[in-house]
């Protein structure tokens, strides 16, 4: 996983959808998708949905067992 390299990213480890999407080199649609099948839990904050990092590591080892 290629995680942003912005500076602001080391602060805060939340990632938009996008963010999420580039990471796992797969489509915005996708990531969407999985959060509506509960497979990633999100944060919504100020009406924008945000993935934290480490909940999205966690889904991602769960879905490899």
């Amino acid at each position: 996983m290629k995680w942003p390299t912005h500076p602001v990213a080391e602060l805060f480890p939340l990632l938009t959808v996008t963010e999420a999407a580039e990471a796992l080199g797969v489509s915005r649609a996708t990531v969407y998708r999985w959060i509506a099948d509960g497979l990633i839990p999100v944060i919504r904050w100020r009406g924008r949905t945000r993935i934290r990092r480490d909940a999205l590591q966690q889904a991602l080892a769960a879905a490899e067992r």
